[in-house]
This record gives C-alpha cells, sequence and structure tokens, in this order.
C-alpha cells in the first residue's frame, strides 16, 4: 500500500499519454491530496480517539480498506494496464478521468491514515508496559514489504500490482480484525478476575486487621 500510492500512482498518472500535458501537473497534485487524505484522516481518528476506543478499532480499519478498494476499481478501470512501466497511449476499460483520479489520491492517503492509526493505538494498548519493541518490529516489517514492492513494481502491470495490493490489504483488514478480538476477549477475562479477586482480597484485609 506505501509502495503504491507513493511511488506506483504518480507514476501511472505520468505515463498514461491520455492526460496529455497535465501529466506532470498532476503528478504533483496527486501527491498533494494524498496527503490531505492523510491530515484529514489523522485528525478525524485522532479526534475521535476515546470513541473509537470504546466502541472497537475494527470498523474504522474496514472502512479505509473499502476506500482503497474503490480506488484500487476506480484506477483499474482508467487506466492503461502498462501505465506504471512505460509512457503509453494504450486505451483502458473507461477514458482517463484526473478528477476519479484525484478522488482516489484522496481515497488512498484518507484509508492509508485509517488504517495506520488504529494499529499504533492497537499496538499502544496491547504493549503499554514495553512498546517499543513491538513498534519496531511493525515499522520493520512495514519497511520490508515496502521493499519488496518497489522492487516487483518496475516489472508488473498495473492489474498485477492492484491485485497484490487489493489481496494483502484484506488480509491485513481481517487479521487486524482478528488480533482485536483477542485482545477485547483477554482484557474481558482480566477485568472480570479482578472482579473476582477484588471481594476475596478485601476479606483478608479485614481478618488481618482484626488480628
Amino acid at each position: 500500500m506505501l509502495t503504491f500510492y507513493s511511488g506506483v500512482f504518480g507514476t501511472a498518472l505520468h505515463f498514461t499519454a491520455a492526460f496529455g500535458t497535465e501529466r506532470n501537473y498532476l503528478l504533483g497534485l496527486s501527491g498533494v491530496i494524498v496527503g490531505l487524505g492523510e491530515i484529514s484522516g489523522g485528525f478525524l481518528f485522532g479526534f475521535l480517539g476515546s470513541r473509537i476506543g470504546r466502541r472497537g478499532r475494527a470498523a474504522i480499519v474496514l472502512v479505509g480498506i473499502s476506500l482503497q478498494m474503490i480506488s484500487y476499481l476506480l484506477l483499474f478501470l482508467i487506466l492503461p494496464t502498462d501505465s506504471p512501466l512505460m509512457e503509453t497511449s494504450k486505451s483502458s476499460y473507461v477514458a482517463p478521468n484526473k478528477h476519479v483520479a484525484m478522488l482516489c489520491a484522496y481515497f488512498l492517503g484518507f484509508g492509508d491514515a485509517s488504517i495506520n492509526i488504529q494499529i499504533y493505538a492497537l499496538l499502544g494498548n496491547m504493549y503499554a508496559a514495553d512498546s517499543a519493541p513491538a513498534f519496531a518490529l511493525f515499522k520493520f516489517t512495514q519497511s520490508f514489504a515496502a521493499a519488496v514492492g518497489f522492487f516487483y513494481s518496475s516489472v508488473l502491470n498495473l492489474p498485477a500490482q492492484l491485485g497484490i495490493v487489493a489481496g494483502t490489504g484484506i488480509l491485513g483488514g481481517l487479521t487486524f480484525c482478528l488480533v482485536e478480538w483477542l485482545a477485547n476477549r483477554d482484557d474481558k477475562r482480566t477485568r472480570q478476575q479482578k472482579k473476582v479477586d477484588a471481594p476475596n482480597t478485601t476479606v483478608l484485609d479485614s481478618k488481618s486487621m482484626q488480628r
């Protein structure tokens, strides 16, 4: 996902001859709009952080993934299949449209922000006592995946790359939901155990005071 919106997306816009003289302009503008999506998503979900934590983060992640799936589908329709690899004048399923492309840019940024913020929040809650190793492992995995993505982005056409990011996005969303469910289950068990242990502790304290 990081590889796609930071490298492949802008390259595909620039190499699509149907955009004419606006290609360089769209290349820069797409980066700005992706950034606006990141900022607005970060502001919204940062502001609603406490409410989201109580009601579950999985729904926000699924919203972000859904927006990205929509953008992948639209880009598949409006961009030529070989646009990430070379300058092309091949036709696409639907005529290239700069407004749709910029909407996709916003969806990519907003979806990425919604997903990453919830991942950071979940890691922070699960490993509150020692969060540094958890975040280090997450960043290592993310960076490794980005390196692999940049490697194949120079040899695979657009449908193949969209298939990879869509498949890994869906898989990531499902695993996030599973991890959050397991974390919530463990938290619930811990709270229930504390409620059970609390009266016993009170009785023992009372007997100690009487002695």
